[in-house]
């Protein structure tokens, strides 16, 4: 997801101010398993945060769909993998996420499964980004990551 807000002279000056930019636009991409997802959505935060490419990271993280669902619905594959991720850059794990932290909450799947979704913490809840559109929802994440 390529946000116009990305450049520099339309950054908000805040990051309550760029992720409500964010939040407003994340809707309006259109959904794509591989390139446009819950994960994309995660990294493309992140980008926007730090400067560093994570969206481009995230859309080559995996070779297919069914890559991407096999390591979202394992645990044990998916922490460890971003926690390597992201502490290459010195973004570490949080105990006490705040505005604009990210994270990793389980959420249904078809046939009674869960997956691992990328969601980004916004005022007493975590945003995520679905099929449908833009989720907010109450949550205890897996695992967050303080930016």
């Amino acid at each position: 997801m390529a946000l116009t807000m990305a450049s520099s002279d339309l950054r908000p000056a805040t990051r309550s101010e760029r992720l409500a930019v964010f939040l407003s636009e994340a809707p309006r991409q259109p959904w794509d398993v591989r390139h446009s997802n819950c994960m994309t959505f995660f990294a493309d935060w992140l980008s926007i945060e730090t400067g560093i490419d994570f969206g481009n990271v995230a859309r080559t993280f995996c070779k297919s769909a069914h890559e991407q669902m096999r390591l979202m619905s394992d645990l044990s594959e998916a922490v460890p993998a971003f926690d390597r991720l992201l502490s290459r850059h010195g973004i570490k794990r949080t105990a006490s996420p705040v505005l604009g932290d990210v994270g990793l909450l389980w959420t249904p799947a078809p046939g009674g499964r869960r997956l691992l979704a990328g969601a980004i913490m916004t005022e007493g809840a975590w945003a995520r980004r679905t099929e449908q559109g833009l989720v907010v929802v109450p949550a205890v994440p897996v695992v967050a990551w303080g930016i």
